[in-house]
Order: structure tokens, then sequence, then C-alpha cells
């Protein structure tokens, strides 16, 4: 059975119980539903604080950005994608267009081939590794 505790209209929920506020909500407990979390939470208008461990059981969708110790969990993947030159794939564009699927497998095939050279020579000045 799922429990609801409801204090305004912010939820966050687990499937086992649903936790909402409009108004600032402070609370302590041993867990929260799928979220194995000690300690205590804070709900303040649209965000939730948790003082504590936490652990969750299932997905989490971030709808804006994660934030580890100040840095931008999407801004720096978005520079590790620049830096490596990570190409995103547009899967329905190459199927409708085959001169971009050609230019896509001519691309992939270099990549793979470059890639396998750059490992031969790492392994030739490194023989150890």
């Amino acid at each position: 059975m799922a429990n609801t505790y409801t204090v305004g209209n912010i939820a966050a929920h687990s499937g086992l119980y649903t936790i909402s506020a409009s108004s600032t909500s402070n609370w302590s407990t041993n867990a929260i539903g799928g979220i194995g979390a000690a300690g205590s939470y804070i709900v303040d208008n649209n965000s939730l604080s948790v003082s504590g461990n936490a652990n969750f059981s299932g997905n989490v969708e971030v709808g804006g950005d994660l934030r580890i110790g100040g840095h931008s969990l999407k801004s720096t993947l978005q520079q590790i994608e620049s830096r490596l030159g990570l190409l995103h794939i547009n899967a329905d564009l190459e199927q409708e267009f085959d001169e971009l699927r050609r230019l896509g497998d001519q691309y992939r095939q270099l990549e793979s081939e470059l890639l396998e050279k750059r490992r031969v020579w790492d392994l030739l000045k490194n023989p150890h590794t």
C-alpha cells in the first residue's frame, strides 16, 4: 500500500511514498520508500534538500542540470564531447539521405582505423602496459 504525505503542491514520489509541500517542511526519517536515505529532509517551494546519504533504486531523471561540488555535470559532459569530437548521429536523416549515410559510414570506418593505429602506436611506445 502506497503512503502519501501531503503538505502542499510539490511532490517527490518514490512509488511507496509521495511527499509534497508548498511551504517549508522539515522532517527526519530512516527511509522514504524507494529513496533509501536516512537523515533529514527539507522541502521548500519546489526543492528537496537531503542531509545525509541518499540511495535511489530505479531511474532518476533530471530535467535541469546536476551540480556536483559546484560544477555543472551538463556543462562538463558538453566540454568532454567537444574535446573528443563526439558526433551525435541523426539516424533519421541518415536513413532518409543515402549520401549522409555513406559519409557517416566512411567517417566511422576511418575513425575505427585511426583508433586501431593509435592503439598499435601506443603499444609500440609502451610495450609494458
